[in-house]
């Protein structure tokens, strides 16, 4: 994911960001696991179900 994001050679990052941001990426990907969900399903649930009641 992190390889996708804009880049710029101005101002490279230094190895301490690149060591706090893969920190943070594992935090991240950590409390999704905890939290069992991203939260796309209901968000996904709520926005159909409108369309299913009305039939």
């Amino acid at each position: 994911m992190r390889k996708t994001s804009f880049e710029s050679d101005l101002l490279p990052k230094s190895e301490g960001e690149k060591v706090f941001q893969s920190l943070l990426d594992e935090q991240y990907a950590l409390l999704s696991a905890k939290s069992g969900s991203l939260g796309l399903s209901e968000m996904i649930y709520q926005q159909l179900k409108p369309k299913v009641d009305k039939k």
